[in-house]
């Protein structure tokens, strides 16, 4: 197939997330020739992210309190069951490094089972931490089970088919519809360009044989795309399953930047795209040739 930007698809416009305010939806990049805005995490779930004191009130009061109480209780969960108290934070940190590649991982399987399958499906993918101080947080959680999974799929904890609990299913699904409404309720976009899907994550932070103590518990997002990207072709040369793996284990992000702001010296990646790739490197990469968007950090 032709190159692609990224690992999974060749839509010219590949998803991909600028930081900004969970709130007002503000980003970084577009505020102020200075980069002046100043994200700062709730520092109770660790994940979301807030410009200002009022934007985090608000967004307490509009919906972030029940969220945050869920991901509080995976993050203790998380430190009891690793034994260790930066667990939670290492997955916050390692969520954040490989957001796009889920997403565009999603989009693959949203654009290959046709036009309105985001309404039906979610992307399950089941993750194990591996809890050593001596790697880098982008490769602290290896893929052991992944599943495209439709809404009446009956439960499995199977890694070769997994499939979430039918609650857990109905329950994002829900919020993926809901959030597609509110996207385009306040953004006056056609729904050609406010389609929403999501991926499940599912979390086992204990040592290999041991049980999670309150078991294995979930993580979920939603995400918009448009009919544009939706009509993209997949990459026919290896598995969404068998990049994003391979993506993880390596520590990898997607090389991509849709460019400047007019009137702001920065573009969306901030730069570190438009560096020359180390050819040395990846004649070196011992598990075959690097797909183009793939790249060491």
């Amino acid at each position: 197939m032709a190159p692609v930007l990224n690992s999974f698809h060749d839509a010219q416009t590949p998803l991909h997330t600028h930081p900004g305010c969970d709130f007002c939806k503000q980003m970084r990049r577009c505020v102020g020739p200075d980069g002046s805005m100043k994200l700062s995490r709730c520092k109770q779930c660790g994940i979301s992210q807030y410009c200002s004191k009022d934007c985090q009130t608000n967004g307490w009061k509009s919906g972030h309190k029940l969220e945050c109480k869920e991901r509080q209780f995976v993050r203790d969960n998380a430190v009891l069951a690793s034994g260790n108290q930066r667990a939670w934070v290492d997955f916050a940190q390692w969520r954040e490094h490989h957001h796009d590649s889920l997403t565009n991982a999603a989009l693959a399987h949203y654009i290959l089972n046709g036009p309105g399958s985001e309404k039906e499906y979610v992307l399950y993918v089941m993750l194990r931490y591996i809890n050593d101080p001596q790697l880098p947080v982008e490769r602290k959680f290896e893929l052991y089970g992944y599943q495209f999974v439709h809404k009446d799929a009956a439960p499995s904890t199977d890694p070769m088919r997994p499939s979430p609990p039918p609650e857990l299913m109905e329950g994002v699904l829900l919020l993926r519809e809901y959030n597609e409404k509110q996207f385009r309720t306040h953004s006056g976009v056609s729904e050609e360009d406010a389609r929403m899907g999501a991926y499940i994550l599912s979390l086992k932070f204990a040592p290999l044989g041991q049980p999670e103590p309150n078991g294995v518990l979930p993580f979920y997002r939603t995400f918009q795309f448009t009919d544009e990207q939706r009509n993209a072709k997949v990459n026919d040369k290896r598995l969404p399953a068998a990049t994003l793996a391979r993506i993880f284990r390596r520590g990898r992000r997607q090389r991509f930047c849709c460019g400047k702001v007019p009137g702001l010296p920065t573009c969306c990646c901030g730069g570190w795209t438009h560096e020359p790739m180390n050819e040395a490197t990846l004649d070196g990469d011992s598990d075959g040739e690097l797909n183009i968007g793939e790249v060491e950090v």
